[in-house]
C-alpha cells in the first residue's frame, strides 16, 4: 500500500497534470512517473541520492540493515 509520502506527489505530478483519454494512458504515465519516483529522484533516507545510485555504492551493499535473501 502506498505511503502518505507517495500520494501528494503522485496527485500533483500525474493526476492533476493530465487530462487522460484512456485507462491505458493513465497506466503508461503512472508507470513512467513511478520509475522516476523510485529510481531517479533523491530520497532523504538515502542521503539525498536516488535509489539506483545508492545501490551502486559498495558501502550501501554492506549495510548492516540489509535484508538477507
Amino acid at each position: 500500500m502506498p505511503s502518505s509520502r507517495y500520494n501528494p506527489p503522485y496527485r500533483t505530478k500525474v493526476l492533476n497534470a493530465y487530462v487522460f483519454e484512456s485507462l491505458e494512458q493513465v497506466r503508461e504515465i503512472s508507470a513512467e512517473w513511478l520509475q522516476s519516483y523510485n529510481e531517479e529522484r533523491p530520497h532523504d533516507a538515502l542521503t539525498d541520492l536516488p535509489p539506483a545510485t545508492y545501490r551502486a555504492q559498495p558501502e550501501a551493499r554492506c549495510s548492516p540493515l540489509e535484508v538477507s535473501p
